[in-house]
């Protein structure tokens, strides 16, 4: 195959070769990695769906912005099963009944996936863009929130395999363009909270056009941003939107992904919300049931020059396992994903530079889901970022070529190098970074439960891709569910240090990031070849601290709150 390479792809390249020359012995060259490590197994499991965009040549502006997904476990049988989020009919021409639903899969004991939509009860037509599952009433089921373009819904889980419609009851209003989803206790009073992010304040009658005249998708810029919302989970089965009494009113931005964490480590959660072509927020907890909005404070806000970016999505995880949580932020095309250094009581600062990210704008990606995991369990995170443009492409759509091939991207896989710099290596995974579609969603969850994670894109008007991870096993691993008993569900918002044999690391128990997905409640470590684990210390939310005893690996372990040794 031949390449052509531009002078900064070229010294791009050099850079990366002599970075491969000064790692050593310490990773395994790039090119010995076996090909179809990442396999597509979206048919042989039985998953049918193919998102409906709802195209009717109007340039609708969200269909060019959604198509998410969710992994849960909804019947506890141990298995992860998905929802897909559905678009559909926007103009209200079609009749109810008719329009394009949201899908419920479930996961048998063989693998594969069944469609038992039709007797869930999660049968959403509105026109939809993400979803996120959590425990809502502590019974140790897992309910879930989907957001629309126009009124969001919130379904409770009877335990039966079916679930509700308690929107109305529930006091869940939010009738914005609902996009990305968080669950988070801000209060403290052990009910989960949600955050929603709402995009831009929608008028179709905006029209837009290239220089030639012909019709295009709007962006950002031609409409005003949206207040997100927060709801209070008041414990009785209803929540109160506390948008404004919270302070989260105070800024009207144009929101797309949110991770929620305790970003000044006080032991109160707080919210990161990448906006698009706008500064992004950090609403820091005041622990009296308010925020503050400190995002520039914090070195969060815009890039290293100061220049605001098209944020999407957003991923968390200890990348250069120095015990921090590190941000990591996808945007469009001539503009680089951006990697924010946890630094601390300082806060954060861009190390895109150093990090070997800049360089990755070189070429014309733009990114929405990503996620974090150690695809080849050495000890480093590496990252996944799935790409669709928001434009056409420069080839015109010939006659009989499906819609979405002019804005189809290859996706990205970036290997962890010792936590100091990241390779591009997508070429070493062709299942995944070969097709060109217009993917959003991303998510991560271990399907098949052999200890590392397993990848879901979601790709606008065509059918998603679900890839088992059989990449060879270079290292140890340990996974954990990290549980509260007294609440029967996972501490969402603790963390767990993990010590071993030369290896430290810090995961978040959050399944909040990427884009309008929601990802496996577990924590998964790859360990290198550390072969035990020294110590294992919880903090659960609030701030309480536990040690638990060390533990052999390549094992799952359930984290009960209260079984540890309590640090005072």
């Amino acid at each position: 195959m031949k390449l052509k390479i531009s002078g900064k792809l070229l010294v791009f390249a050099v850079m990366m070769l002599c970075f491969a020359c000064e790692s050593g012995s310490e990773n395994a060259p790039v090119d010995e990695m076996p090909k179809e490590t990442l396999v597509d197994i979206t048919e042989a499991t039985g998953i049918d769906f193919v998102h409906d965009a709802g195209v009717d040549s109007s340039y609708y502006f969200p269909e060019i912005m959604g198509a998410g997904s969710v992994f849960f476990d909804y019947d506890n049988d141990g298995k992860q099963d998905i929802y897909f989020v559905n678009g559909g009919d926007h103009t209200g021409k079609v009749p109810p009944e008719n329009r394009a639903v949201n899908r419920l899969y479930r996961q048998g004991a063989d693998g594969r996936f069944t469609d038992v939509t039709a007797n869930s009860g999660l049968t959403d037509n509105g026109y939809g863009m993400g979803a996120a599952a959590g425990d809502i009433d502590n019974d140790g089921d897992l309910d879930l929130y989907v957001s629309n373009v126009n009124r969001d819904a919130l379904y409770r889980n009877n335990g039966d395999g079916t679930f509700s419609d308690i929107s109305e009851s529930a006091g869940i209003s939010n009738e914005g363009w609902g996009v990305s989803i968080a669950f988070l206790d801000y209060d403290l009073d052990n009910f989960l909270d949600i955050y929603v992010t709402n995009y831009v304040e929608l008028d179709t009658t905006v029209k837009c056009t290239y220089r030639n005249g012909r019709p295009m998708y709007c962006g950002p810029a031609n409409y005003s941003g949206a207040v997100d919302v927060l709801y209070r989970n008041n414990g009785d089965g209803t929540f109160s939107d506390v948008t404004e009494k919270a302070g989260i009113a105070t800024a009207a931005k144009k929101g797309l992904g949110v991770v929620p964490a305790d970003y000044n480590q006080d032991g109160y959660p707080d919210l990161y919300v990448a906006n698009d072509q706008q500064v992004n927020l950090c609403w820091i907890n005041q622990k009296d049931g308010t925020f503050k909005e400190s995002a520039l404070l914090m070195g969060i806000a815009v890039n290293y020059l100061g220049k605001r970016e098209a944020g999407m999505g957003i991923a968390l995880g200890d990348l250069n396992n120095d015990l921090l949580l590190d941000l990591y932020v996808t945007h469009v095309e001539n503009e680089s994903n951006t990697f924010y250094l946890n630094k601390g009581e300082v806060g954060f600062t861009d190390q895109s530079r150093d990090a070997g990210f800049e360089q990755n704008s070189l070429l014309p990606y733009t990114g929405f889901g990503v996620g974090f995991l150690d695809l080849d369990r050495d000890g480093y995170l590496d990252i996944l970022v799935a790409n669709g443009r928001i434009n056409r492409g420069n080839s015109p759509r010939l006659p009989g070529d499906k819609y979405w091939l002019p804005y189809g991207e290859q996706n990205l896989v970036l290997a962890g190098n010792n936590g100091r710099r990241f390779q591009d290596v997508s070429g070493q995974y062709p299942a995944f970074f070969e097709p060109k579609e217009l993917s959003r969603g991303l998510a991560l969850a271990d399907i098949d439960n052999d200890g590392d994670l397993d990848v879901l894109i979601n790709n606008i008007g065509a059918a998603p891709r679900l890839y088992r991870n059989d990449v060879p096993a270079k290292g140890n691993w340990v996974s954990f569910t990290v549980y509260d008993p007294e609440l029967k569900r996972v501490a969402v918002g603790a963390t767990v240090k993990i010590l071993g044999e030369n290896f430290q690391s810090l995961y978040p128990v959050n399944p909040y990031y990427s884009y309008i997905t929601s990802n496996d409640f577990r924590v998964f470590a790859g360990l290198g070849d550390c072969n035990a684990l020294t110590e294992i210390e919880v903090t659960w939310p609030g701030g309480e601290k536990e040690i638990f005893p060390g533990s052999a690996v390549n094992r799952h372990i359930q984290l009960n709150r209260g079984d540890g040794k309590r640090q005072e």
